[in-house]
């Protein structure tokens, strides 16, 4: 299974849910899902917020 999160940028929100979801995922031994972020209007070399 493959799971996108997106947000507007992908410097936060999507970043953040991505890096907690595969924790949990790790966290109780579940395989087989990939994950990725993006960004509807994220921009070539921007940075992550500092936030994140």
């Amino acid at each position: 299974m493959k799971l996108l999160f997106l947000c507007t940028g992908n410097t936060c929100r999507s970043p953040m849910a991505k890096g907690i979801f595969e924790k949990l995922l790790k966290e109780r031994g579940v395989s087989g899902i990939e994950c990725s972020s993006a960004g509807l209007a994220a921009g070539r070399g921007q940075p992550a917020s500092k936030n994140a």
